[in-house]
């Protein structure tokens, strides 16, 4: 689970001196740094960046823009989806009451005017890095409440459907992965960039609940889930969308990296010992597909389901606790069809299903 505590900050600046100061005058470990090139010269997309970094505060030097296009980097960093957009901290050399005008109009939330010291710069950062932890601890205490709220409303179904937390393994819920991926496609889809989604299922988890109450069969899921969160990144969203299924959504995650992902999860799972209402042990296993973004081929992001919950059907039907990572032998066993699938049964469309028509 990442540190609420430490905070990234993103330098788009063409002065590597200006980096070197920032860095040596850094007052706590908690505080990382990154330097991407950022020049008239050298220009990135600055979405992928962000997409990729996911900074907490950025650094953007405004005066690699003329006046009438500084504003175009401001709206780039802001409308890449995060759960909290970061907060942008904009340099220049030009004075001017219209231009920070402009500037505060585009999105930026904090502006400084050269000629300035490292020093200079830190005592704004100690207020930015402040405002930004708050941001944090409230983004933290929301999603507490929503969990909170759920369980003193639960008949409340408006509500129900609203919060984006499953209220009994703290992850999110389906609700949030459909907006997540909905908003993540088009980006990542447009740069061609890798991005997997993973589908997990407990085998055989009916015996457990045959053969225990169902506080027992509640803490194994929520065990699983807790599982789930520690071997993926913090970069990466996981979800429960049914009563022992998970659907993990991974950026910059090819099918190679995927499938190291899933065994990581299998095994944990596997090696897990859980304890029932008799007070001895048990074991459980879990299934996993892998669906990865092939550009051409995925429309959209229920098309990469399709594929993980397919992978997922073949792992099951292969012998259960194995990891499959969907391919072209699978592609055609499913354009022939394969007895016993039928995407219209599947739980994680039936769930994306009853969203939409929501």
């Amino acid at each position: 689970m990442s540190d609420p505590q430490r905070i990234s900050i993103l330098v788009l600046d063409p002065d590597t001196d200006f980096f070197e100061g920032l860095t040596t005058h850094s007052k706590s470990a908690n505080i990382h740094f990154i330097s991407k090139p950022y020049s008239p010269r050298e220009r990135p997309i600055i979405e992928d960046l962000i997409f990729e970094t996911f900074p907490d505060i950025v650094i953007l030097n405004l005066d690699v823009d003329d006046e009438l296009h500084f504003s175009e980097p401001i709206g780039n960093i802001l409308k890449v989806p995060m759960p909290i957009p970061p907060i942008v901290l904009g340099t220049t050399a030009r004075e001017g009451i219209a231009l920070k005008s402009r500037a505060y109009t585009a999105g930026i939330d904090d502006y400084m005017v050269r000629p300035f010291t490292p020093a200079d710069v830190w005592l704004r950062l100690d207020v930015l890095i402040r405002t930004r932890r708050l941001q944090i601890q409230l983004d933290m205490a929301t999603r507490k409440l929503s969990a909170v709220n759920l369980r003193l409303f639960s008949s409340n179904r408006h509500l129900e459907e609203m919060t984006l937390t499953d209220e009994l393994t703290g992850l999110n819920n389906m609700r949030f992965m459909t907006q997540f991926l909905e908003k993540q496609f088009s980006l990542f889809a447009r740069h061609d960039r890798s991005f997997s989604i993973m589908m997990i299922d407990l085998d055989h988890f009916k015996s457990v609940n045959d053969s225990n109450d169902h506080l027992v069969g509640s803490e194994t899921i929520k065990i699983v889930g807790r599982l789930v969160h520690e071997a993926t990144r913090g970069s990466d969203i996981k979800a429960r969308y049914g009563g022992d299924e998970y659907i993990v959504a991974m950026p910059e995650t090819d099918g190679s990296m995927a499938l190291l992902v899933g065994e990581r999860i299998r095994t944990a799972i596997e090696a897990r010992e859980f304890i029932g209402s008799d007070g001895n042990s048990f074991h459980v296993t879990s299934s996993i597909g892998v669906g990865t973004f092939a550009k051409g081929r995925h429309l959209n992001f229920q098309d990469i389901i399709r594929d993980a919950d397919f992978a997922l059907y073949m792992a099951k039907h292969g012998g259960r606790n194995r990891v499959e990572l969907y391919n072209e032998e699978h592609a055609k066993a499913q354009k022939e069809g394969v007895e016993g699938y039928d995407q219209n049964q599947s739980a994680v469309f039936s769930e994306i299903k009853k969203l939409r028509s929501g």
